[in-house]
């Protein structure tokens, strides 16, 4: 996949090669995210539905991991979203590559899982944004996306913006 500035990007599915940097990236993005260590990790595997990653020059330099209805995942933000939906897939984290980031490869990897979960007949992806503390970069990328805010609540000291998109 190229863009015009002649970035080219792959997208995969997760293999255990990708496991260390994956835990490079959300480190460093983790005021955007949460921590994640290791094992963590491997639980969130577990139960997830879709974790996609983004290489570049055979580097891994984004991923996204998400969950549809009925995980046994237990956050917060996502029994907000399963008590309230039916077909949905949950977007837990987007982590990009510092360096990559405004290149396109978000807007990339969020056209393939969207893809892949209509073709599940799945109706809707959803997301929660920091709002405090705000978490702009992220709250402009999802409105370009089309997703819409449906609630806000406070889980983990932080009040996040409950996102919804119709699929």
């Amino acid at each position: 996949m190229h863009r015009e500035d002649d970035k080219a990007y792959t997208l995969h599915e997760y293999c255990a090669d990708d496991e260390q940097t994956i835990l490079q990236l959300n480190s460093r993005s983790v005021e955007a995210t949460s921590p994640m260590d290791s094992e963590k990790f491997q639980t969130l595997l577990s139960q997830s539905c879709k974790v996609l990653v983004a290489i570049k020059k055979k580097s891994v330099v984004a991923f996204i991991m998400s969950f549809n209805e009925g995980s046994e995942y237990a956050s917060e933000n996502y029994r907000w979203f399963n008590q309230r939906l039916k077909s949905f897939i949950y977007v837990d984290r987007i982590v990009v590559a510092e360096s990559e980031r405004g290149n396109g490869i978000g807007q990339l990897i969020y056209t393939d899982l969207m893809e892949q979960a209509r073709l599940t007949d799945t109706k809707w992806a959803v997301a929660e944004i920091n709002v405090e503390p705000p978490n702009e970069q992220s709250l402009v990328f999802h409105r370009k996306q089309g997703f819409v805010e449906v609630g806000q609540q406070s889980a983990g000291g932080k009040v996040v913006s409950m996102q919804l998109r119709g699929l």
